[in-house]
């Protein structure tokens, strides 16, 4: 009898943590969602991180849905009128009305979404948010987002007039006087934005506000870096030909050393590669939602078996979510030394550059900085092979 109780208090509350969730949708949908999840004290700072997500995501969902549809609608109405308007013979171009019009809240729609979508990303990626970063987080993207649309907006009216004034025939350019008030208040406005992103951009500094690495697949800086190295390569060599000076300072190997240089930078970008990888196969998100479902039926479970239970799957999470920070930092070391490489390469190049435009062959000084240069290159291949080593 008590274990069917305690089933059917534990569905109970389950069934509640349901109806709570789904009121969070629903406010999340009609707006001010994201608002009042901040205002929930009842939280902790993880779990109102994570129910944060789930509703910034929900509202992510609605608002490109929102978006599809207005792009549809606003190129589909104004492909109409533009056919009609071509099949009655032409004559003054009254579509071009509706189509700058329309175009202003379109453009505008369109530019404010694309910059949720941008605080979403930085929300997602954000390490360990605390309830104040977040809050502060949410004012700093909505000054950016109210002056992008006050700019896109602005912008846009000022092509209407301008189209208004030349469809219209007219040869006093009458647009140019609205349009020098609208600049005046941008101009206005863009100062205010200024002042106040960057105070609560140093707020969210101060408070720690950190990502867990790029934000976007982090895939893109080791796409391209071994064709970026090979390009520096070519460069320095061709600068280095017919230079015999330049070749003495540097060392008679120094195409075998900047092709082993180059293979180690490639070694690197390989793995950072895998490791991008295996930090995108970890459902991190799904990890922390169950890490707190489980802490919430711990707390209210009577049985102590299934307590234990509980409990040991709440360590193999804690042990998965760990290995994703090793991973993530593990990602981040990679990207510096990958950076750092390519730095190295770029800095040898621009030397060669400098020493050969002053002309200063006979220049001890300047073949001194090459041969320093040379010796510089030839520790951090030291260094990447010591790297390449701890990972491999």
């Amino acid at each position: 009898m008590d274990d069917w109780k305690s089933r059917f208090e534990e569905e109970l509350r389950d069934g509640a943590d349901e109806l709570r969730e789904g009121a969070s949708e629903l406010l999340a949908s009609i707006g001010g969602g994201l608002k009042r999840i901040l205002q929930r004290r009842e939280l902790s700072d993880e779990e109102l991180a994570v129910r944060y997500r789930e509703a910034f995501a929900r509202r992510i969902r609605s608002e490109r849905a929102g978006l599809s549809g207005h792009t549809v609608s606003y190129l589909g109405v104004n492909t109409v009128l533009t056919g009609i308007w071509a099949m009655t013979g032409g004559g003054f171009p009254w579509f071009l009305f509706p189509l700058f019009g329309w175009g202003i809240g379109y453009c505008t729609h369109w530019v404010t979404a694309k910059a949720r979508e941008g605080e979403y990303r930085e929300v997602t990626a954000a390490r360990h948010p605390t309830r104040k970063q977040l809050q502060i987080h949410r004012d700093l993207w909505k000054a950016r987002r109210n002056w992008r649309g006050h700019l896109t907006s602005n912008g846009t009216t000022i092509a209407l007039l301008g189209m208004i004034n030349i469809v219209t025939g007219s040869v006093f350019p009458w647009a140019l006087i609205p349009s020098g008030f609208i600049a005046v208040g941008l101009f206005s406005h863009y100062g205010r934005y200024r002042h106040r992103s960057a105070e609560l951009a140093e707020a969210l500094e101060r408070e720690g506000f950190r990502l867990d690495g790029p934000v976007g697949d982090g895939v893109s800086l080791s796409q391209d870096v071994v064709k970026e190295a090979k390009v520096l390569r070519g460069a320095i060599l061709a600068d280095v030909k017919g230079y015999p000076e330049v070749a003495d300072a540097l060392g008679t190997d120094v195409a075998a050393v900047l092709d082993e240089y180059i293979s180690q930078i490639g070694s690197l970008s390989t793995t950072y590669q895998e490791v991008t990888g295996l930090l995108k196969s970890i459902p991190l998100e799904e990890l922390r939602q169950e890490t707190l479902q489980l802490q919430r039926r711990i707390a209210a479970a009577a049985d102590d078996r299934l307590k234990g239970e509980y409990r040991r799957r709440l360590d193999q999470l804690r042990q998965q979510m760990k290995s994703h920070d090793e991973l993530q930092a593990e990602q981040e070391i990679l990207r510096l030394r990958i950076s750092g490489a390519l730095q190295a390469l770029n800095q040898l190049k621009i030397d060669i550059a400098r020493v050969r435009s002053s002309r200063s062959a006979g220049d001890g000084a300047g073949h001194a900085e090459l041969r320093a240069r040379s010796a510089e290159i030839s520790r951090y291949l030291e260094d990447l092979r010591a790297a390449w080593d701890e990972i491999s």
